[in-house]
């Protein structure tokens, strides 16, 4: 039992955009010992509906086929709630859907993780009329062996444990089966509207297209220096220097990065608050006073003219 909560208002909660990564994190460390079911991200998966996942749900869910939806999800895979970025198999020797860590996950949540977005995407699938076939099997990078037999069971298939990374297998000829609802006309306007949501981090290719990428991927937790050159495998003087290359510093692109999330935050109804929080700044102050010494203007003078200027 999870006290008060159903299994799905959690999840529900728990996708709201304005819940920090450390939030996210503890919401489900509680998830895991309320439940007491090692597997309770295979129930988390469940839950969750294209719709969650706004004009990229909608996209996917409108697109022509299964190799389509899966290429909608890796190149958007941004602007979804996972850890783990999106890629299409399709070679004669692998085919279906891989799931790779961009970065280091907490270790304690590792299985939920793989359990929770492996269940989504068999559940997205279902929803869109697809099917992955009787030739499907599943392989997970964690490694509990002790529940094999349970994940045989649910996902119906074979499944292999301890993997370098998160994969469904199909043949290769389930990629090109019609989908249930195909709209191209919408499945487009909606990527394209995903795109534009993208072009307003003005990500510049080079070393600082994948410096605003690390950034990017949590907002609400941003790596330091440290961190984002050891993601990029390089060493921080290695990573200064070739941003300066580039007419760019590291603070300068968090400041940008920053900026564009607040502004696109500062349309919604979210508080300063939570603005402030998801932002990584630990008082609504600190924010107001950097919002101030980017644009000029208080986060709460940017709200009044995005309400009366809502295309700008």
């Amino acid at each position: 039992m999870l006290n008060k909560w159903s299994i799905s208002e959690a999840v529900t909660n728990s996708a709201l955009p304005d819940i920090s990564l450390s939030q996210e994190f503890q919401f489900y460390r509680n998830i895991l010992s309320l439940s007491g079911d090692p597997l309770i991200g295979l129930k988390l998966g469940r839950t969750f509906r294209y719709e969650s996942y706004g004009l990229l749900g909608y996209a996917m869910l409108s697109a022509q086929n299964l190799r389509e939806t899966i290429g909608i999800a890796s190149d958007f895979s941004i602007l979804t709630f996972s850890h783990f970025s999106i890629k299409l198999l399709d070679t004669d020797e692998a085919s279906g859907i891989a799931f790779e860590l961009d970065y280091d996950l907490a270790p304690d949540l590792l299985q939920l993780y793989c359990d929770r977005d492996l269940e989504a995407a068999f559940n997205g699938v279902r929803a869109s009329g697809l099917d992955f076939g009787d030739n499907v099997s599943v392989k997970l990078m964690h490694s509990d062996h002790a529940n094999l037999k349970r994940y045989q069971t649910f996902f119906n298939c074979s499944v292999k444990l301890g993997h370098h990374r998160n994969e469904i297998l199909v043949d290769r000829s389930v990629l090109d089966q019609n989908s249930g609802q195909p709209d191209r006309m919408a499945s487009e306007y909606c990527q394209a509207q995903c795109k534009k949501l993208l072009n307003k981090f003005g990500l510049q290719g080079g070393v600082v297209e994948q410096v605003q990428k690390v950034l990017v991927a949590r907002p609400g937790s941003f790596p330091n220096i440290q961190e984002t050159a050891k993601k990029l495998n390089t060493s921080v003087r290695t990573l200064r220097r070739n941003l300066n290359k580039e007419g760019k510093s590291f603070q300068g692109l968090l400041d940008e990065i920053r900026l564009q999330l607040a502004t696109e935050y500062l349309s919604s109804s979210m508080r300063i608050e939570r603005i402030a929080e998801l932002l990584g700044y630990s008082e609504a102050a600190n924010f107001s006073h950097a919002f101030k010494r980017w644009t000029g203007i208080s986060p709460t003078q940017q709200r009044r003219l995005l309400k009366n200027n809502p295309e700008s």
